[in-house]
């Protein structure tokens, strides 16, 4: 079968992969780089944010967040590419949570809105880097 994925995100790839798995022919069409757009302001984040559990959508979440680690080395091993999933799995000090998704959910949100410019930050933060990478330096506005 022959499908086309309209959306080169996360989603749009994910939905990809698993129906190339599944045997199809799959094509994936993205007006720009793909996970370059919306995919690429979540800085990382995989969080399942909520104060309930209850919701089907709050489950579905959960369910989501806990299959991602076994997402991480099946993409690892086909790949050879390190997606640098941690969790507080490298130094015991970070891992504040005790890898409970509600806690980690909580902390995240209460991390973004404590800093609402998060994003713009680390835009800034991303470009300086670049500079410097390309030996033109830095210069901070702040």
């Amino acid at each position: 079968m022959k499908v086309l994925v309209v959306g080169g995100g996360i989603i749009g790839c994910a939905t990809a992969y698993e129906l190339a798995k599944a045997g199809c022919q799959v094509t994936v069409f993205e007006r720009a780089t793909l996970g370059a757009e919306a995919s690429s302001a979540a800085a990382g984040l995989l969080a399942p944010l909520g104060e309930s559990t209850d919701t089907n959508f709050a489950q579905l979440a959960l369910a989501s967040w806990r299959l991602y680690p076994d997402v991480v080395r099946e993409l690892e091993d086909r790949t050879g590419i390190d997606v640098e999933y941690e969790h507080g799995s490298h130094d015991p000090q970070t891992d504040v949570t005790g890898d409970d998704p509600i806690t980690t959910g909580k902390i995240a949100l209460a991390h973004l809105k404590e800093f609402p410019d998060y994003y713009t930050r680390l835009e800034r933060m991303e470009a300086e880097a670049e500079r410097e990478q390309e030996g033109g330096g830095s210069s901070s506005s702040d």
